[in-house]
């Protein structure tokens, strides 16, 4: 990764990427804006997407996530969270194509760039998931859990030549989406006490927790960690719950 702002790549490289974002098809019927987030709506199915409507817009506010999951099931689509023969093939395809097959169009697209100038570092987000996991989330699970053997993968394809591949595995962090998740139940602030005191280290993830370890890993004092899924979960994967 560059070291400083005089070789950083070209700012060109991330105005080709807008673009390449805004020329994505988007074979939907329609998009209504909710907040900070765009919600796309398909052709003749009942299965919505988000998304933020250009690269480098604000982050969404709780209450942005909350609204668009309330339209959500007005629209009839059901939660993600279930068995798998009660997944259906679309609500598969939802999770599998967000997490997975967005972290490898996030690196198809940025490879050619790194191995042009012959370094670079990719950090993907996994999840606790990969390795532990509980009832009726298998499409996250395997979602995160690909991730983690796709980080691994590339690490051995790019790592001679001078791009490495590592993986984030946060735990539960205070973000916009924990927040508008935890604020479905009916004493919401309750709720957020009870997730703090079940983590072992006593509290929530910060933002800035994930993120320090994420500009750790893209600098040169990582430079001998390649393939590895670095685990920032505050000490969830090492308890053993019944």
């Amino acid at each position: 990764m560059p070291n400083s702002d005089s070789d950083a790549p070209d700012s060109d490289v991330f105005v080709r990427l807008e673009r390449f974002y805004d020329a994505l098809p988007r074979p939907y019927a329609r998009a209504e804006e909710i907040g900070g987030l765009v919600l796309f709506v398909r052709e003749g199915e009942g299965w919505p997407y988000y998304a933020r409507p250009r690269i480098g817009a604000p982050t969404p506010s709780a209450a942005d996530i909350t609204a668009v999951r309330r339209r959500q099931r007005e629209l009839g689509v059901p939660e993600a969270f279930e068995w798998v023969h009660e997944t259906s093939p679309d609500e598969w395809a939802c999770v599998i194509g967000v997490n997975l097959t967005g972290t490898f169009l996030c690196a198809h697209y940025a490879l050619p760039q790194m191995l042009a100038q012959g370094r670079g570092a990719i950090i993907n987000l996994a999840s606790p998931h990969a390795f532990q996991t509980g009832k009726h989330i298998a499409a996250y699970a395997a979602s995160k859990g690909g991730i983690v053997a796709l980080t691994r993968q590339m690490a051995l394809d790019y790592g001679r030549l001078g791009v490495r591949v590592n993986c984030v595995v946060p735990g539960a962090v205070d973000t916009p989406m924990l927040r508008a998740d935890i604020q479905q139940g009916a004493d919401w602030e309750a709720n957020l006490h009870g997730w703090e005191r079940n983590q072992p280290i006593g509290r929530l993830g910060q933002p800035a927790d994930i993120a320090k370890v994420i500009v750790w890993l893209a600098s040169d004092d990582a430079a001998f960690v390649l393939g590895a899924p670095i685990i920032a979960d505050g000490g969830l994967l090492a308890q053993l719950l019944p």
